[in-house]
């Protein structure tokens, strides 16, 4: 039986921006709630929502499916060099 998410969905750079963004935006609750702010473990795994996804997305090359050609590259190709 095949996995229901591809493995190319782990390259895909828009959902590790959307963890981010998850994490940053759990984040407020973490510094302004009295009730979010006092869970360590809260805490914890808000930082590391926020964090790893920032790590991991600049190491991912699924960009390149994004941007195939480098700038220079598609230069010469609209110039015809």
């Amino acid at each position: 039986m095949s996995s229901p998410i591809s493995p190319s969905f782990w390259f895909y750079p828009f959902f590790w921006a959307f963890l981010a963004m998850i994490g940053w935006y759990l984040g407020f609750f973490v510094v302004g709630s009295k009730i979010f702010g006092k869970g360590t473990l809260f805490g914890i795994g808000v930082v590391a929502l926020a964090e790893i996804p920032r790590i991991i997305l600049p190491l991912n090359q699924g960009v390149t499916v994004f941007f195939p050609l480098s700038a220079q590259q598609e230069c010469n190709q609209r110039t015809g060099w």
